[in-house]
């Protein structure tokens, strides 16, 4: 597959020019700083943990419990604030619980 294929079955996020490249991902970077912490600690650590794994196998585990901070970010209150951020179109506040 070539760049352009990655793009199109959703491999990647962006493809830019390589003189672009840089800038591109110091404001992918920014966006994930911009993220709820716990959402993106439990994004690692799931990916991590099903690395090998089948989709219906890594599905299995998140059902059983396997991901724990899966778990936990979804009865955080962090899980509450994004939806209620955007409800009342603010910025929200993460507290990374």
């Amino acid at each position: 597959l070539d760049a352009e294929d990655c793009l199109r079955w959703g491999l990647v996020n962006a493809v830019v020019p390589r003189a672009e490249l840089m800038e591109s991902c110091r404001a992918l970077a920014r966006r994930i700083l911009r993220s709820a912490p716990l959402s993106v600690a439990a994004a690692k650590q799931t990916a991590r943990l099903a690395h090998g794994m089948t989709l219906a196998e890594g599905y299995t585990a998140m059902r059983a419990g396997k991901f724990p901070l899966f778990n936990a970010l979804t009865v955080s209150e962090d899980a509450l604030e994004g939806p209620r951020a955007a409800v009342e179109k603010r910025d929200p506040v993460w507290k990374g619980r």
